[in-house]
């Protein structure tokens, strides 16, 4: 009996393979290639990398983005091939690739979250931490970022650098329960007295 998911999934990589064979070769017209810039390009490696790892041919997604990365070198495709990296188990490569797309693509922030995460899986705390406190830099009002140090310090018993940036999330107007969680769980001397508690809520 024939399995049809496998089926579907064999018939779909070899669709995205004709595809991508087609962009990456430079088959497409000059025309064509401007119309659709290196939108078609991404797609199709993206699509053709997440049928292999689908399929488990991880080395294979991998390669996919190098190859790519030759004849398009996109922030989107860096990123998905630090992913790929991360997928194989190679921590560190993902690193190197985030700090290169960081340094070629500054303005995306998403490869040093990216990179703080991969930190926090090899249990590199102290520089998770870095790597979260430079995105801040480049964007103080990035909550979830602010969130996730936070969250980093708390798992560290870090409780001064906890209450540290409670306080700068509180004084940027996020005022929630939540914030105030953190600074009852990590600052004992406001939890302990309401009367504190109240005022600090009131605080601007």
């Amino acid at each position: 009996m024939v399995d049809g998911s496998k089926t579907s999934a064999v018939v779909a990589l070899a669709f995205v393979l004709a595809v991508a064979a087609f962009l990456l070769c430079g088959c497409a017209s000059a025309s064509q290639a401007a119309s659709t810039g290196n939108d078609q390009i991404v797609k199709a490696t993206i699509e053709l990398a997440e049928e292999y790892r689908s399929l488990g041919h991880l080395e294979e997604a991998f390669n996919v983005y190098d190859r790519a990365l030759e004849r398009t070198y996109d922030y989107r495709l860096l990123y998905n091939k630090a992913l790929a990296a991360a997928y194989l188990g190679d921590l560190e490569k993902a690193i190197e690739l985030c700090k290169e797309g960081h340094e070629s693509f500054p303005h995306i922030l998403a490869f040093k979250k990216a990179q703080a995460k991969y930190y926090i899986e090899l249990g590199s705390w102290h520089e998770a931490a870095t790597s979260y406190l430079e995105v801040l830099e480049l964007d103080p009002y990035d909550t979830s970022t602010r969130k996730e140090l936070i969250s980093l310090y708390s798992t560290n018993g870090e409780s001064e650098k906890v209450v540290e940036q409670a306080t700068i999330l509180w004084s940027q107007g996020y005022r929630t329960a939540e914030i105030l969680g953190f600074m009852k769980t990590s600052y004992p001397s406001v939890a302990s007295s309401s009367d504190s508690l109240a005022d600090f809520s009131k605080e601007d």
